[in-house]
């Protein structure tokens, strides 16, 4: 069981570290993560939640798969999304598992907004068609990514945590 949490958290890190690069199929190791953690102790709560995380990560991941290659392709501003939304997990965590998910939506959109104002996001043009785009395109499968992560590696290290 052990083996099984360590793994999950590992893969979480992994996707949460792959939000910060362009690859289309940050979600997979995030789910593959969940998936994992759900085999080490399965629990009905947490079928229920493997389905909708693994559900919402394939829709990321499709909708991911559709966008133009030089959208899916761009690095401009993934580490300002990712870092909002990492940063959102955290505050969220802190006051419940519901604000985990819109402290990490929240910070990548706060993130994309800062981006905006650097001289390199000013093409993207605040509040814009463009800019909505670009963060949809970007946020979605960060929040989604960084929300699962975050999930499964609290998960697992209240289980590791209660069995020693």
């Amino acid at each position: 069981m052990t083996i099984l949490l360590s793994l999950a958290i590992l893969l979480a890190i992994v996707a949460i570290a792959l939000c910060f690069v362009p690859w289309r199929w940050s979600a997979a190791p995030a789910m593959a993560a969940m998936l994992l953690a759900w085999f080490a102790l399965p629990t009905p709560a947490g079928t229920t939640t493997l389905i909708m995380w693994s559900v919402t990560a394939i829709l990321a991941m499709a909708l991911n798969k559709i966008l133009p290659e030089a959208v899916a392709k761009s690095r401009r501003g993934t580490g300002y999304i990712a870092g909002g939304a990492l940063a959102g997990i955290f505050i969220g965590y802190l006051i419940s598992r519901p604000w985990m998910v819109a402290g990490a939506a929240l910070g990548a959109m706060l993130g994309g907004v800062a981006y905006c104002f650097t001289p390199q996001g000013r093409g993207l043009r605040f509040p814009s068609p463009e800019f909505v785009q670009y963060l949809c395109a970007k946020g979605l499968p960060a929040v989604v990514t960084i929300s699962m992560s975050a999930i499964t590696v609290s998960e697992a290290l209240n289980i590791i945590l209660n069995t020693l």
